[in-house]
């Protein structure tokens, strides 16, 4: 017997799903999505997160099930009530909740759902000109600054990216074969590197925190160029033996804006 992926109880022969459980899913979310518009400006996100976890647990549905009635109602209060012309402090308390909410990227219908709505804030910011407000985790930045630097905005998670060329081979059947197989085969040979870092944003440069060897320094004075990507942005340090570093899985523009803005300034 097939169980019910909701509950987790026997559905019967050739079923996945109760009919009654799904109706009681459909009505939670939409109670979720009720709760939500009501209380949100109106409770601080902690208290808010606490009843719409307590939501779900009046339910026998399983973790991962209740979660998504949870997601269901935050996409359809981000699609139908919310855009960068909100009100500053409903944008806010949104970022809020949803950070306190802590839920998977990957429960989702939208890639980067949360990192895109939490910058909802910095975005209605740098469409007026002004530096999106200070979001920095108190004691989470521990290393020295320099004379006159300060700490401006805080991205929590962000991958790193860039292609290394290979060990160059400069034999002539090396330089023959390359030559017949063309461009689209010769961009093949280049390796991607790719983690996921912490990336804070100074005054003065971008620290990009992972790994040791994920660990980098890119000093405002030694940019060259910002060029907007796909959820992410590039950069090309000046220096002669920098090799261009992408940013991608946040929200790209927030990420250009603002280090436009910052670089610029």
């Amino acid at each position: 017997m097939a169980r019910c992926v909701l509950c987790g109880r026997s559905a019967g022969l050739f079923y996945r799903l109760h009919k009654a459980c799904y109706a009681e899913h459909q009505a939670l979310s939409e109670q979720l999505y009720k709760t939500l518009s009501d209380q949100i400006e109106r409770q601080s996100s902690d208290d808010l997160a606490s009843v719409l976890q307590q939501s779900l647990l009046r339910h026998n549905f399983l973790v991962e099930p209740a979660k998504r009635a949870l997601v269901r109602a935050l996409e359809k209060y981000a699609e139908q009530q919310l855009s960068s012309d909100s009100p500053s402090s409903l944008l806010q308390a949104w970022s809020d909740l949803l950070l306190v909410l802590a839920l998977p990227d990957k429960l989702f219908l939208t890639p980067n759902f949360v990192s895109q709505q939490t910058a909802l804030l910095g975005l209605k910011s740098l469409s007026q000109d002004q530096i999106p407000a200070l979001n920095i985790p108190a004691d989470r930045f521990t290393e020295e600054l320099a004379e006159g630097e300060e700490l401006l905005y805080y991205f929590p998670q962000t991958s790193l990216l860039h292609t290394q060329e290979q060990s160059a081979q400069w034999s002539l059947a090396r330089q023959l074969f390359r030559g017949l197989l063309g461009n689209r085969t010769h961009s093949a040979v280049q390796a991607k590197q790719q983690a996921t870092i912490e990336l804070w944003v100074s005054n003065q440069c971008l620290y990009l925190r992972g790994e040791k060897q994920h660990s980098i320094d890119i000093k405002f004075e030694h940019i060259f160029s910002l060029t907007p990507q796909s959820n992410g942005v590039m950069i090309q340090s000046r220096l002669a033996d920098a090799k261009p570093v992408i940013l991608q899985d946040v929200n790209g523009r927030l990420l250009y804006g603002f280090l436009k803005q910052v670089v610029q300034g």
